[in-house]
């Protein structure tokens, strides 16, 4: 065996990008970086969608933001910081409107967080092959793999955070201004987008803080010529997080919009009922797609192995990987209710089980300083990685073909190439509509790329925000039917006008004389 193959960086970065591109077509990332919004969170990705969208349409304001339905005023609604949004937009208003571009940039920046994390490990380890086999073990989630390829924030904000841990182990061996100008930007950027993500900066420079003073006996006076600058740009980032929260919840209290989520879903705030249930759904439904089960034993080994090597691992990063799982539990405790019905939280806990894991291969590593022993290792490693791959792939196919998920997507799906036909039955762009059924705030609206409302099902409350829409806006809108059998509900036809045209399902009216002057009444009478 040539050692000095096997320890050569560059050599080992090139058979990482090598091995990285064979698992993404494995996992078909080269057809489903052509999926349009689908699968598990279908409804949060065209969220995404519509604030690319907002912003074309209403003159590229940095700070105005918001989505095709008008339930707010305007539109108008805030959450995560809009500046990928907005370079999209202004790419598209060049280029014109490419849908795929958003799930393609996240899925570079993801790609680019994985070959940051891998050349992490390998300044530290310097053998390749092991390096290789944590980062792809690591890897090797169901969640993970899944909104690697997807149009969540969170995706991107999971890329930047490996960028970051990166850059902070540059920083912590050179001292560069380069790396923490990136660490300070990347760890920024990931917070604005999801703040829980601060989570993620603050172990770091947690662990940085007590390496210093724990394990070095530094004086304070040191820490400050030697991390200074580091705190001094955690505390800006901090200080910029809480100035866009703060935006947020100004900006949607002004325009009237409740729909994302900007407080906390504390345990303390739920049933023992619920809690029970949010329990059941974390360790039955979602555990397997956190990682396979093998895998958490290797995961426990090797955490194990960190803390009982201690002294052999890297004192910074074993205190980063202590202050991420405390981060991590009171995220858990913080946002409790939240993890029931959303897996894609685990993206910021995985930053847990990378430094974690990290440490104790570190650990192993330093302890049995044995070329054989580090192969004997890495083969294991890969062991489990492969055959997690094996069972990614099925439970991602799965994912984009679950019945739950085909219902929401059915009426998108159905409404995605009505557009046109809304232009031949001369429903001007301009003219808002009312979607009647669809089951989720934006995506109707936006596969008509119309602004409007929706309505969500055939029920009395149903039928009471459809009676109440009309009073105030049919003057000006039309109501799509998005199936023929709603046409045989008796509590319909009151509000059917002129019919415009059908095709594939889908119909439009005018609203009935009754109600269109109705509106117009209550519109004159409008400040």
């Amino acid at each position: 065996m040539n050692v000095h193959f096997l320890n050569d960086k560059k050599t080992g970065l090139l058979v990482f990008i090598l091995l990285l591109v064979l698992v993404y077509f494995f996992l078909q990332f080269h057809v489903i970086a052509l999926y349009e919004p689908g699968g598990i969170h279908f409804i949060r990705q065209v969220d995404s969608l519509n604030f690319i969208k907002y912003y074309r349409d209403h003159g590229m304001q940095f700070f105005h933001t918001g989505s095709y339905c008008l339930d707010s005023t305007d539109g108008r609604g805030a959450c995560e910081f809009p500046l990928m949004y907005y370079m999209i937009a202004g790419y598209e208003n060049v280029f014109g409107e490419n849908i795929f571009l958003l799930r393609w940039v996240y899925l570079a920046i993801t790609t680019l967080g994985l070959v940051a994390f891998f050349r992490a490990v390998n300044e530290r380890i310097a053998f390749w092959p092991l390096a290789i086999a944590l980062t792809f073990i690591l890897y090797g989630s169901v969640i993970i793999v899944y909104y690697a390829n997807n149009y969540l924030p969170d995706t991107c904000a999971w890329g930047f955070m490996l960028i970051g841990f990166y850059a902070a182990g540059r920083y912590v061996t050179g001292q560069k201004k380069k790396w923490l100008l990136i660490g300070f930007l990347v760890f920024t950027w990931a917070a604005l987008l999801k703040p829980t993500f601060l989570i993620t900066y603050g172990s770091v420079s947690g662990g940085l803080f007590l390496d210093h003073f724990l394990a070095k006996r530094g004086s304070f006076r040191s820490f400050i010529r030697q991390y200074g600058a580091w705190m001094l740009a955690f505390g800006l980032g901090v200080v910029l997080v809480l100035l866009w929260s703060r935006h947020i919840n100004l900006y949607n209290q002004q325009y009237h919009n409740s729909y994302f989520l900007t407080q906390t879903a504390p345990i303390w705030k739920v049933t023992p009922e619920f809690k029970a249930e949010v329990f059941d759904y974390v360790s039955h439904y979602w555990w397997d797609s956190y990682y396979p089960k093998p895998v958490f034993y290797v995961f426990g080994v090797l955490i194990l192995a960190g803390l009982i090597a201690y002294k052999k691992a890297e004192k910074w990063l074993y205190f980063t990987s202590v202050l991420a799982w405390l981060g991590m539990g009171l995220y858990f405790i913080l946002f409790f209710a939240q993890f029931k019905d959303h897996d894609y939280y685990f993206m910021l806990v995985s930053f847990a089980f990378f430094t974690s894991a990290f440490n104790g291969v570190l650990a192993l590593y330093n302890l049995l300083p044995n070329r054989r022993v580090h192969g004997v290792l890495a083969l294991t490693l890969i062991g489990f990685a492969i055959s997690s791959y094996i069972q990614v792939k099925g439970r991602i196919e799965y994912r984009y073909n679950l019945p739950d998920n085909l219902y929401y997507t059915a009426v998108y799906n159905k409404l995605h190439h009505s557009e046109a036909f809304l232009q031949k039955a001369g429903v001007d762009a301009s003219v808002p509509v009312i979607v009647m059924v669809d089951h989720a705030r934006n995506t109707g609206l936006f596969a008509l790329r119309r602004y409007g409302w929706p309505v969500y099902g055939t029920s009395q409350q149903e039928f009471e925000r459809l009676e109440s829409l009309a009073n105030s806006e049919s003057d000006k809108a039309c109501l799509v039917l998005t199936g023929d059998s709603l046409l045989q509900k008796t509590q319909l036809q009151p509000f059917l006008g002129q019919k415009l045209g059908s095709e594939n399902g889908v119909s439009i009216f005018r609203f009935a004389d009754m109600y269109r002057e109705r509106a117009a009444q209550q519109r004159s009478q409008r400040p």
